[in-house]
């Protein structure tokens, strides 16, 4: 979990196994109470046992180790079946108009829009109002006899991840052609808004 946080803050690090490394094991001995515990994060002169990625950006700061923020970076790539999608059916606008539906994990707006479709009981957000900075791809695919394949996202949100929240029909069967790129979501993500 410390591991994907560090990524998704950009913080750089460089790992060590510590039963291939004696002296490296010998060291998180030193700082872990004669324990060999991972993960054990070592700052310059801080050694920090079992951090969050909060502890490590607060050793990084105290060490004058200046790393960007979230609104720093670039906003990550887009899937490719987005960028299909939007040349096959150019951008769509909101054609439904009222109030915004949001899908919410962990008190973070995943995705939110006036323009979602419900199908199934689902709501099927468009891409561009997705927040893809909390969305990993997974492996999984599952098939729908009338919609087709689907490709799922796992959600992350300060570090805790939520396997498999989201999913996507990228190709949709002609019968579901309105869904194409939409995004869903479950497992405990909140849908709010209108119904």
């Amino acid at each position: 979990m410390l591991r994907s946080g560090l990524r998704r803050a950009a913080i750089p690090t460089t790992e060590v196994n510590i039963w291939e490394d004696p002296e490296a094991a010998a060291t998180v001995r030193d700082v872990a109470g004669g324990n060999e515990t991972v993960p054990t994060v070592i700052v310059g002169d801080a050694a920090l046992v079992n951090p969050s990625v909060d502890d490590v950006r607060k050793a990084l700061a105290a060490a004058g180790v200046v790393v960007e923020t979230r609104s720093q970076r670039a906003r990550p790539a887009r899937p490719p079946w987005l960028q299909r999608l939007r040349r096959r059916v150019g951008a769509r606008s909101p054609s439904r108009g009222g109030a915004a539906v949001r899908a919410v994990w962990n008190e973070t707006v995943l995705a939110e829009s006036p323009d979602t479709i419900v199908v199934e009981g689902n709501h099927y957000f468009p891409p561009d109002s997705v927040d893809w900075d909390h969305l990993e791809a997974s492996d999984r695919h599952t098939t729908c006899p009338w919609k087709g394949r689907a490709s799922y996202y796992s959600v992350v949100v300060d570090g805790e991840r939520n396997p498999d929240a989201a999913w996507v029909y990228p190709d949709p069967k002609p019968a579901a052609s309105e869904i194409a790129g939409r995004l869903a979501f479950w497992h405990g993500v909140r849908v709010e808004g209108p119904d």
